[in-house]
């Protein structure tokens, strides 16, 4: 593999069972979905896997099935989330022993997110987490928890040779700034589901957004029409799943995983539960028929994700 990322990298979700425990069979379906609908990169154990509620034995055993069943197809992005610098040394560890090819690390962030450790310190749990791993890091700049320094980012890929680049989930307007602070030196990934065509127009490498886990062919799609200059096709098929990504992400706020997984069974895939206590979407909650209403609308656009039953 090589030290970049590059096209649709979904984050997938981690299809559970009643009791929390990994969905093998199901994990799996999901990363030979993925895999046909011509991802470029699958991410493991983010934010929308859930990885931050994960045991560490839970965590190492989904690494494991995930660079087993990719087998080599595309890399395998190991999430890291962590509160300090030893969990996630530790996290890496794991991802380095079962395989993985790349990491993707959130800096470290305090009580709710409402405080970030100082530049120097972030220096130094970059470095913790590379000299024990020896991945390629991807920096996870991850929504409203945090602003990371563009000029810290850029020094961080260029000081500390694993630090490869960085996915930005907060703004447009931050993502330039890392464009222009890192320049050639590393690469950025978009990973606003909400500005995912947008984004590709700016000249990043692809994307690792949240919509991508639920809709990977389309998403594929509008990468592919922005690669070749087809915007209007781009833009018509991003419009068709906006409503999609407002009724199965932003309109459950930190709760996303939940939606998302009811728009993968929407159509018609085994997402699994989510973590207990974590609320769910049941099926005649209104949020689920607003999901079901948006693949409807999703479908009269002539955009269509096709599961295996449709093939």
């Amino acid at each position: 593999m090589t030290n970049e990322l590059h096209g649709v990298n979904p984050p997938l979700i981690t299809p559970l069972d009643a009791d929390g425990q990994l969905k093998d069979d199901a994990f799996r379906d999901e990363i030979r979905y993925h895999l046909d609908a011509g991802v470029s990169g699958v991410v493991v154990g983010g934010s929308t896997g859930e990885g931050m509620r994960m045991s560490n034995d839970q965590l190492q055993h989904l690494y494991e099935v995930a660079v087993d069943e990719v087998d080599g197809a595309v890399p395998v992005v190991a999430g890291v989330i962590a509160r300090q610098t030893h969990e996630a040394t530790t996290k890496a560890g794991l991802a380095r022993d079962a395989g993985a090819d790349f990491l993707m690390v959130m800096p470290p962030t305090g009580y709710a997110g409402s405080h970030m450790a100082d530049n120097d310190s972030i220096r130094d749990y970059y470095r913790a987490i590379a000299d024990v791993s020896e991945l390629p890091i991807v920096i996870y700049d991850v929504m409203s928890l945090l602003d990371l320094d563009a000029e810290l980012v850029g020094d961080l890929v260029r000081d500390i040779p694993e630090v490869a680049g960085i996915k930005v989930s907060s703004t447009l307007g931050n993502l330039t700034h890392y464009l222009r602070a890192i320049g050639d030196d590393g690469f950025v990934l978009g990973g606003m589901s909400i500005a995912q065509f947008p984004t590709y127009t700016l000249g990043v490498n692809g994307g690792i957004v949240g919509i991508s886990s639920v809709c990977p062919r389309v998403s594929v799609q509008i990468w592919e029409a922005t690669q070749r200059g087809d915007y209007d096709r781009a833009r018509e098929l991003h419009l068709s799943i906006v409503p999609l990504i407002r009724a199965a992400m932003e309109d459950y706020e930190s709760n996303f995983p939940a939606g998302e997984k009811a728009a993968i069974d929407v159509l018609g895939r085994d997402a699994g539960h989510l973590f207990p206590p974590f609320d769910e979407v049941a099926n005649s909650d209104e949020k689920r028929a607003a999901i079901e209403q948006a693949v409807a609308h999703m479908h009269e656009r002539g955009t269509r994700e096709m599961v295996p039953a449709d093939d």
